[in-house]
């Protein structure tokens, strides 16, 4: 089939696609939720709020609120209504996600296919 004009050429660069760097698209999708999370946040001492951050393996991004109290705060207590943060934020940046998702996808693809 190399005899199609471009054809080795194209075959190179779709096997290059299978190389797009997915921790680095996970890592902008973690970013806009963690920005919107951090906007959500109810303050009163920082704690909370300063407890957030993205935890980074080798293959996976998570998105943390570490502070004792995180969990307290988002769903509430018997004593304590809750001030959910975390699941709205999740929920609100789905658009602004796939946005990001799409842009660096399309960053990495130009990389690529120069």
């Amino acid at each position: 089939m190399n005899s199609i004009k471009g054809y080795d050429k194209l075959m190179k660069q779709l096997d290059s696609i299978s190389n797009l760097d997915e921790l680095a698209i996970k890592k902008v999708s973690a970013q806009v939720v963690l920005e919107e999370m951090k906007d959500r946040t109810p303050v009163d001492t920082g704690e909370l709020l300063e407890s957030e951050h993205l935890e980074i393996t080798d293959k996976d991004v998570s998105i943390v609120a570490d502070a004792p109290h995180a969990i307290f705060v988002e769903y509430g207590t018997v004593k304590q209504q809750a001030q959910p943060f975390m699941r709205p934020a999740l929920e609100y940046s789905e658009t602004e996600v796939l946005r990001a998702m799409k842009q660096e996808v399309e960053s990495q693809l130009k990389e690529i296919l120069a």
